[in-house]
């Protein structure tokens, strides 16, 4: 009888063990992983416009990893169709909870630069987010773009074109690890430089702040002063 006792306990605090560590297994893996940039395309500058600044886009990626809808949250008349066309053109992969593909949202803003060398990084206008009462009532609410600045030009470098970053915003909206999707020497460094004293307000699932990730493109023009 006790050699069965003791087998019945042993048996029960095993069963208790393995569920808690099944329920341990759930909890860790109940988590969001945001959608995440797979390819990108390059973003040209539009020859007619002399217009710079920053463009914020919405993009509703859904459980496949296709665009199904993009929002311009932050508009320059000249340059916001170059961005839309472009970023249209990016793939993803989608967002997953509890591991499975949930649709979500990506922010992707688009710099483009002014054509001039500067001296110093020029402050751009804090850029205010956007009313969206779909968004309030979502679970998962991408980062925003706080504050922004223009990168510096490379003294004596003559390379124009497109630079895209993914860069990971933490649970205090502060600027992380940053992964290069499309690379331009000398330029890349210094979108790179640039984008460590952009601030930014985390992304939020149910309410709460969590780490994730956002898009930034820098369409960088030949400085005017080499003549082009």
């Amino acid at each position: 009888m006790l050699r069965l006792l003791a087998a019945t306990t042993a048996l029960a605090l095993l069963s208790a063990s393995s569920l808690a560590q099944e329920l341990d297994d759930a909890r860790r893996g109940a988590r969001f992983h945001p959608a995440t940039i797979v390819s990108v395309t390059e973003v040209r500058n539009p020859i007619l416009s002399i217009a710079n600044g920053t463009i914020v886009l919405k993009v509703t990626i859904g459980e496949t990893g296709k665009i199904e809808d993009l929002q311009v949250c932050r508009e320059i008349a000249s340059l916001t169709p170059e961005a839309v066309r472009a970023v249209q053109a990016w793939t993803f992969e989608p967002a997953k909870l509890d591991g499975k593909p949930v649709t979500s949202r990506v922010t992707v803003a688009v710099t483009f630069n002014p054509p001039a060398e500067m001296p110093a990084n020029i402050p751009l206008p804090p850029l205010r987010r956007p009313t969206d009462q779909a968004e309030a009532q979502a679970q998962f609410r991408p980062p925003e773009v706080v504050w922004a600045a223009f990168p510096r030009y490379p003294y004596g470098a003559v390379a124009s074109g497109t630079v895209v970053l993914e860069v990971t915003i933490g649970e205090t909206g502060k600027a992380g690890d940053v992964r290069v999707l499309r690379d331009l020497a000398p330029l890349t460094s210094e979108a790179i430089r640039a984008v460590k004293d952009w601030r930014f307000m985390s992304a939020t699932l149910n309410g709460k702040p969590l780490e994730s990730k956002i898009g930034l493109a820098f369409v960088f023009r030949l400085p005017i002063h080499n003549g082009w």
